[in-house]
C-alpha cells in the first residue's frame, strides 16, 4: 500500500468513521480496501439483527473530502 492508500486508510478507520457513527449509531465499522487493479472500495458495515450488512463504496481515486461526500451519500 503506498503513501497515499495508507493516508485513506487511515482517514477511514478513524475521523471518518467517528463521522459516519455520530449520523448512524448502527453502523459498526467502515472498511477501505484496494484490489489488484488500484480499485478502491470502503464498505460501510452495519450491524443488523441477522448479522452484519457490508455497503460497498467505490471512492477510487478520490480526495479525503470526496471520499467522506461518497461515503455519506449512502447513509
Amino acid at each position: 500500500m503506498d503513501k497515499v492508500h495508507e493516508q485513506k486508510y487511515e482517514f477511514c478507520r478513524h475521523e471518518l468513521l467517528i463521522l459516519v457513527q455520530a449520523i448512524d449509531k448502527q453502523i459498526l465499522r467502515l472498511e477501505y480496501e484496494v484490489d489488484e487493479n488500484g480499485q478502491e472500495t470502503v464498505y460501510i458495515v452495519w450491524l443488523q439483527s441477522y448479522g452484519e450488512y457490508r455497503k460497498p463504496i467505490n471512492v477510487t481515486a478520490d480526495s479525503l473530502a470526496a471520499m467522506a461526500r461518497d461515503v455519506l451519500k449512502y447513509i
